[in-house]
């Protein structure tokens, strides 16, 4: 995974931007992100939209703000993509979608 693949995520969000949006709206609720600059962003993410951030913004963050940390490309368990009404959830839990985790709880 790599912050560039993160980015074009982001930049394709098609009719998932609601879902995102919604996703940065919750890590600013929860005190999730750090620094003036990503905070910044993400507020400007959830009142304008990705399409009004510049590309060294959208960089900025990916990178800094939710790379690594609040992002979990695919699910540990079946490979597919962690949806973005799924993602804190993955990210600081199991890193899987929830359906797999629920199957693997039941597992247990």
């Amino acid at each position: 995974m790599s912050e560039h693949r993160l980015i074009q995520r982001i930049e394709l969000l098609g009719n998932e931007e609601e879902d995102f949006r919604e996703y940065v709206s919750e890590l600013l609720e929860f005190n999730k992100l750090d620094g003036d600059e990503v905070l910044g962003i993400a507020k400007q993410i959830v009142s304008k939209g990705v399409e009004s951030l510049s590309g060294k913004q959208l960089y900025v963050f990916a990178k800094h703000g939710i790379y690594d940390h609040l992002y979990v490309e695919e699910c540990k368990d079946c490979l597919l993509e962690i949806p973005w009404s799924e993602m804190l959830q993955a990210a600081e839990n199991y890193r899987n979608h929830l359906y797999c985790q629920h199957k693997n709880e039941k597992d247990e």
